[in-house]
């Protein structure tokens, strides 16, 4: 097989458009109730002298936006993740989640910190906005359906089709090369350093004292030294590995749990939170598998 099959493969085998309607219900919903409190007006009212704006605000020269456009921008980001998930206009509403969302998760980087929890959210609005998500199970379809006239956005949707498998495979590369990343700076910066047991003992300590986990374990595992190594050594392996998992799936069955679990010790250990990372977890659900059962009753 070819290196261009293999290719066409991996992002355009058809398939039903299930797996793709639950990523969207469970991405935007889980995007909503995340950011269900975001205040970005605030950001408008800080004092110009700690505008320190990324080369596309520098070169869009918009400095520090208004009050009232962020007010505006919030309640257009809001509503279009609820049309989004309901699938209700939603290639609307996918494309003004992916412009509002994109700007309104930018602006706190121009302050002087570039985060880097919330830069896939926006890949994965952009993915999301380009993809036929929405076509089947969802409020436009059913308004297709009782109405012949609502419009469809483009080409009637298929049953099967690899329209519907790409957006999910986009999920999979945003979520490896995160980790993967990860695992690149540990070794760029710390090198081989960083999987040794005095650095994650270290690392337990200084979270534990400058952070706020969710269990006191930390101090406990931080007196062992061999555990520390082990969990040092794992990370640093699991985030290498991450690629594999795309094309492997018995590899996959092994690393995405591992790096999911790793994500939570992260969580109750260091007291650092990565929430929008969990967003990613139900693009690697075998959703079609966990639904034949019940596809086959209802027939």
């Amino acid at each position: 097989m070819t290196l261009a099959r293999r290719w066409n493969d991996f992002w355009f085998t058809p398939e039903p458009a299930l797996p793709l309607e639950l990523c969207r219900v469970t991405f935007f919903g889980g995007l909503l109730y995340e950011h269900r409190a975001i205040q970005a007006w605030q950001w408008g009212e800080i004092d110009p002298v700690f505008w320190f704006p990324t080369p596309i605000f520098r070169a869009l020269g918009t400095g520090i936006p208004s009050v009232s456009v962020l007010v505006a921008c919030t309640v257009a980001y809001k509503l279009a993740l609820l049309c989004a998930c309901l699938g209700l206009l939603t290639r609307i509403a996918t494309c003004v989640a992916f412009a509002s969302g994109a700007f309104l998760l930018a602006v706190p980087h121009n302050f002087g910190k570039v985060h880097h929890s919330d830069a896939m959210l926006v890949f994965l609005l952009g993915a999301l906005a380009l993809s036929r998500v929405g076509s089947h199970y969802s409020v436009d379809a059913w308004l297709r359906r009782r109405f012949p006239r609502f419009p469809t956005f483009g080409a009637e949707p298929a049953a099967i089709s690899g329209e519907y498998r790409w957006p999910i495979r986009f999920g999979w590369v945003a979520s490896v090369i995160i980790y993967f990343a990860a695992g690149i700076a540990k070794l760029r910066e710390s090198g081989l350093a960083w999987a040794t047991a005095t650095n994650f003992h270290n690392l337990l300590l200084r979270h534990h004292y400058t952070h706020e986990p969710k269990v006191m374990w930390g101090l406990g595992l931080a007196g062992l030294p061999l555990v520390c190594g082990a969990l040092a050594k794992l990370t640093l392996v699991g985030e290498l590995s991450a690629p594999l998992a795309l094309f492997d799936v018995r590899l996959r069955c092994l690393i995405v749990p591992a790096l999911i679990s790793m994500q939570l010790g992260i969580y109750l250990l260091l007291g650092v939170t990565f929430r929008a990372f969990l967003l990613l977890i139900p693009f690697w659900i075998p959703w079609d598998v966990l639904a034949k059962p019940f596809i086959r009753a209802a027939r």
